[in-house]
Order: structure tokens, then sequence, then C-alpha cells
């Protein structure tokens, strides 16, 4: 699991140590930044697979910050933590930010991990399923392309039960 990359937002000091500390033994690859500008830098260079951001940034909501990154890179699967339990700030982060999860301090560790390890398995879901649909786009062109060269030869009739009934 050593090339899965977290990225830990945090004004707080504190908050990045524990996070680390929690997270250490899972063999993940974890970058800290202590504010929402230095956080850019690192998705820009490293291109983390998740972020873990806090709501209160110095002068930033974590918030905006998630829904940037959202938007500019919909495959990064982003996580809110806040120490503020209020349901419109957790349906908001949820629906704009288009978070994965929104979890609220103090965190216990066991459901961090999990919530973690679940994020993961989403992403390579995600993942699994864009390269499905870029295959069945091509057998879709392909049997378009078939069909250009030999018309009719998609073409099946079935009889009343749905079986292929083939013509004599």
């Amino acid at each position: 699991m050593a090339e899965y990359k977290i990225l830990l937002v945090d004004d707080e000091a504190q908050v990045l140590t524990s996070l680390k500390r929690a997270l250490h033994s899972d063999h993940y690859m974890l970058y800290t930044a202590p504010s929402a500008e230095e956080a850019e830098a690192v998705v820009k260079t490293e291109r983390p697979h998740m972020i873990i951001c806090d709501y209160q940034l110095d002068g930033v909501n974590g918030m905006d910050f998630l829904k940037k990154v959202s938007r500019d890179f919909p495959e990064i699967v982003t996580i809110l933590l806040t120490g503020h339990a209020e349901l419109h700030v957790a349906i908001e982060a949820i629906n704009k930010a288009v978070l994965y999860k929104f979890i609220i301090k103090p965190w216990d560790n066991d459901e961090l991990r999990v919530t973690i390890m679940r994020a993961v398995e989403y992403r390579a879901l995600l993942a699994e399923n864009k390269k499905l649909a870029t295959e069945i786009a091509k057998r879709d062109d392909y049997i378009v392309q078939l069909e250009k060269e030999c018309p009719g030869i998609t073409k099946v009739k079935r009889d009343t039960q749905g079986r292929i009934v083939l013509d004599p």
C-alpha cells in the first residue's frame, strides 16, 4: 500500500502529528500541508490519491479548497475533518465539495483507518469502472464499424421468449 498517497491538510501541527501517528502503520505515503496554498502545491507536484483536510484553515475554508480540488482533479478522494458538528455544514460539504466522507473531530483512529481503507477501495472501483467504460466504448465503436462494413450484421431476430431465431 506504500504507493497510495494521502495529503493531510490542517493548520494545527498537533492535528497533523495525530493523523500521521494514526496512519503510519498502514504504509501510506503521507504528505502534510499547514495551509490550502501549500496543499495546492503538493497536489500539483505529488498528485495524491486522497486529501484529508480540516474545515477551518487559516484564512481559508477547507471546504472551498476541496471544491477546487474536486473540480480540477476529480479522481482525488476528499475527506473533510471538522470540529463543527452542524448538519448544514456536513450537507454543504458533501454536496458542494463532492466529498467521500465528513469526519467530526475528535475522530476515532480505528474508524478513520477503516474509512481510509474503504476510500482506497472506492477509488480502485472508480478506476476499474472507468477502464471498463473505455473498453465498452471501444467495442461499441467496433460494432458500429462492423455494421457499416456488413449492414444488418448486428440485427438479431428474437421469438416471444427472447430467444434468437435463425432465418433459414
